[in-house]
């Protein structure tokens, strides 16, 4: 924007005009000077500012004539301006929006129920499938020295009357000679030995165990009357060890009133008093895995295919 004014002196009547910018506050007397001007950056950059903010101005001015410098009081002076259209505040009826919501809340809650309920269904004819076929595995059918029989027949049939794990390690009698075998042998080679041949005295469709496939250590055990695959876990046999392991702890002290040397520090038979507590209790060495490498033994000499 700019002014122009005539000026004259006392000397002379001539007449001058003078170029005013505002917005620069700047003043020449020359038109060219003052068209020089409108084209430097500093003019543009002053102009193209008052534009800027005149159209933000405008944008955040009411209908009703109120102006305001942020978006968030113009928006909340419009909820209760009288001169704003409802419909242009409000774009959607709350009420339907929480009807929808709700109802799609309702569709959700009854398809996850629908979900729980398929699955506790399919566990449960998985659990009764897994009881039905627990002998029907790929073990039914085992091959042996040219020989071909049913493993279910053979457990359920000829070994039905073979007696459950737990009454094996109960009845197992101890000697203080499979004692002793164990603190000369070790942990594992002992309690091996022990299992082994307890298990060969017994006759063979008596047995609570039998392996029918030493490689991949599948192991059949009998308890509470039925006859049920070990997996990798070998829980039941695991336990079986572990009594069979105590049964030898609570000898020990029995060895020693029988060698009373034993409770001297001094004497070799002390040394071996303390081996036999180290052995019976384990051994060196993990535990877990000590009772591993004791099942893959034992699988070894209780192989269908040896019968």
């Amino acid at each position: 924007m700019f002014i122009y004014t005539t000026m004259t002196t006392k000397k002379s009547p001539i007449s001058r005009q003078i170029f005013n910018c505002i917005n620069c506050n700047y003043e020449c007397c020359k038109k060219s000077d003052y068209e020089k001007h409108l084209s430097t950056r500093k003019h543009k950059n002053t102009t193209n500012g008052e534009k800027i903010q005149q159209k933000s101005r405008q944008n955040l001015e009411c209908k009703c004539g109120k102006v305001y410098t942020h978006r968030a009081s113009l928006y909340n002076h419009r909820r209760s301006c009288d001169a704003v259209p409802l419909h242009r505040v409000e774009k959607h009826n709350e009420p339907d929006i929480i009807k929808t919501m709700k109802n799609e809340i309702d569709k959700l809650t009854n398809l996850v129920i629908e979900v729980s309920q398929s699955n506790i269904s399919l566990h449960s004819q998985m659990a009764d499938l897994y009881k039905n076929s627990n002998l029907h595995s790929s073990g039914d059918v085992i091959n042996s020295n040219n020989k071909t029989f049913n493993l279910n027949f053979f457990l359920n049939e000829q070994c039905k009357d073979a007696m459950n794990i737990s009454e094996f390690v109960n009845t197992l009698h101890i000697e203080l000679s499979d004692l002793e075998d164990i603190g000369n042998l070790g942990y594992i080679e002992g309690i091996t030995r022990l299992f082994v041949n307890r298990l060969k005295e017994i006759d063979i469709y008596k047995r609570p165990l039998h392996c029918s496939d030493a490689k991949r250590d599948i192991i059949y055990v009998k308890d509470e009357n039925k006859w049920e695959r070990e997996y990798d876990d070998n829980v039941t046999l695991r336990n079986a060890i572990k009594t069979v392991s105590f049964k030898n702890v609570q000898l020990v002290s029995e060895w020693s009133d029988a060698h009373p040397d034993s409770k001297s520090i001094d004497s070799s038979m002390n040394d071996r008093y303390m081996n036999l507590i180290k052995e019976t209790t384990g051994g060196s060495g993990d535990t877990c895995e000590n009772e591993s490498r004791i099942i893959k033994k034992i699988a070894k000499e209780i192989t269908i295919g040896k019968i």
